[in-house]
């Protein structure tokens, strides 16, 4: 059996991340994580059963560990598995070679400047996304950032249908939205 991390520590936001994803059937569908780091959560996907995952960041030196989860989990690296881009200033077209994910990871939030609104605004590029997990928002005194996020969501046609709260040092809120 292969190993996804080794002496490893986990951010907050991913822990909620994974709770998240451990309530998909991603069996036979097509991830696209935004804000990536190593990729971890685009492993876990493929190792859940996802056709495909493609791990996005900003930083190129996150590829080796990406490359290293799927090679320990004997996963084939595929084309285009882990692409280097700048999601807030670069278009989705600059990117996104395959357009055709079905879920989507932001692991963002506001503490990576406007990332995460750029993330959503990915959607106007992939017609057939239908999940869209939207994690790394602080709970503190109940100011997430989280709602305009979620509004400009729901003018894509996403709604709400699960809210998790996961407490690791710092409360941290992941949402799952789905559109029909």
């Amino acid at each position: 059996q292969g190993s996804l991390v080794e002496n490893a520590v986990i951010h907050p936001y991913s822990m909620s991340t994974m709770y998240a994803i451990s309530l998909l059937d991603v069996i036979g569908q097509s991830v696209l994580e935004l804000g990536s780091a190593d990729g971890m959560l685009s492993a876990i996907s493929r190792k859940m059963g996802a056709i495909s995952a493609t791990a996005v960041d900003l930083d190129a030196k996150w590829k080796q560990n990406f490359e290293s989860h799927l090679t320990a989990n004997e996963l084939p690296i595929q084309p285009q598995s882990f692409i280097v881009a700048d999601i807030e200033k670069q278009s989705p077209s600059d990117y996104l070679f395959d357009t055709q994910a079905q879920i989507v990871y932001s692991t963002l939030g506001p503490a990576y400047r406007k990332a995460d609104l750029a993330s959503i605004h990915a959607i106007d590029s992939l017609l057939y996304a239908h999940t869209f997990v939207l994690s790394g928002y602080r709970n503190e005194l109940g100011q997430t950032g989280a709602s305009s996020r979620i509004a400009l969501l729901e003018n894509f046609g996403f709604k709400v249908v699960e809210k998790i709260k996961f407490k690791e040092h710092i409360e941290t809120l992941s949402y799952i939205l789905q559109r029909n």
